[in-house]
């Protein structure tokens, strides 16, 4: 649940940080979160929009290179090198889109805080989905 919040998050910083806004078809979700601190639940509405592929691959660039990072500075355990070669790939596959650069900086500052857990989760994922280098 936090992972689906924290990209929902990011994208909307990313869109803010480009001054852009969404006009691709939007799904309207209701999600509900509880909140472990209070002990209460608290229903939260949430507007899911489909991501461009520069919002997806700034996403798992960042992903992927916080993930390498924790890595790296033996804050977590992974393969570095496949890591670094899946932001590469990521990178590679929106090389002529300008705005990914925008994205994948507002992306890093959102997910700096992620949870260790989702950000190996979602850093795995991204790197299972890596475009195949050309």
């Amino acid at each position: 649940m936090r992972l689906v919040q924290s990209i929902a998050a990011a994208a909307v910083l990313a869109l803010a940080a480009c001054g852009q806004s969404t006009t691709a078809t939007t799904a309207s979700t209701e999600q509900t979160a509880t909140t472990a601190d209070a002990g209460e639940s608290m229903s939260m509405s949430m507007s899911a929009s489909s991501s461009s592929p520069a919002q997806e691959a700034a996403n798992c660039m960042a992903y992927t290179t916080l993930e390498r990072q924790a890595v790296l500075s033996g804050r977590a355990q992974g393969d570095a090198m496949a890591l670094l070669q899946a932001t590469a790939a990521w990178r590679a596959s929106v090389a002529d889109q300008p705005e990914a650069n925008q994205f994948y900086q507002a992306a890093m500052g959102a997910y700096n805080t992620m949870d260790a857990a989702d950000l190996k989760a979602a850093a795995d994922d991204c790197v299972a989905r890596a475009p195949a280098a050309h």
